[in-house]
């Protein structure tokens, strides 16, 4: 019990350092080359995170990204 609440407590960090650097460059493969991380790997954790959440974080138009309002607010109440 205690090591599967170990991992989802590092996995969500993890999902959380994902989620403040795509905030910050608003591009998951400039996130990927700064995390040294595939991109896929990014989409995962934010994927997750939203999940996780119940909230979707980002809008994704074309290869844009935004953050969506709960985005924003997750932003601002975590930093």
């Amino acid at each position: 019990m205690l090591t599967n609440l170990k991992f989802r407590f590092l996995n969500l960090e993890l999902q959380l350092k994902t989620f403040i650097t795509v905030s910050k460059l608003l591009n998951f493969r400039a996130a990927a080359e700064e995390l040294n991380y595939s991109q896929s790997t990014i989409s995962d954790h934010i994927r997750n995170l939203e999940l996780d959440l119940n909230t979707k974080l980002f809008d994704r138009i074309g290869k844009k990204v935004f953050l969506t309002d709960c985005g924003q607010k997750l932003i601002l109440d975590w930093l």
